[in-house]
């Protein structure tokens, strides 16, 4: 019986300290079964987002890859647009067949 593990994180994005914004932040958990060798992200949700639309909002998605060594994709899954909105709930799982032998080195997660 292989062991697996589990751990919810905030990934943000450092914020100017001249402004007083609010830390964006995107919540992710990710838990690994090493006896299948199944990496399962879930991607939960955003906050205070940068909006990127003329209204103030964003649509925002986020893009989850598996890379190598070089950093480049090996395989990518992306969640649903969610529309005009700064903070949004995806609620999304992907599993990953990962080996760490064959180069499967980094998660990247992109919002």
């Amino acid at each position: 019986e292989g062991s697996s593990a589990a751990s919810t994180e905030k990934l943000a994005r450092p914020t100017s300290a001249k402004k007083k914004s609010k830390k964006k932040t995107a919540t992710l958990k990710k838990t690994y079964a090493a006896a299948a060798g199944t990496l399962t992200v879930h991607v939960l949700q955003a906050r205070n987002l940068k909006a990127a639309d003329d209204d103030g909002t964003s649509d925002p998605f986020v893009e989850v890859s598996i890379c190598g060594d070089d950093a480049k994709p090996i395989e990518e899954e992306k969640t649903k647009t969610k529309k005009n909105t700064l903070a949004p709930e995806w609620n999304a799982k992907f599993s990953f067949a990962v080996d760490p032998a064959a180069g499967h080195k980094l998660l990247r997660a992109m919002v």
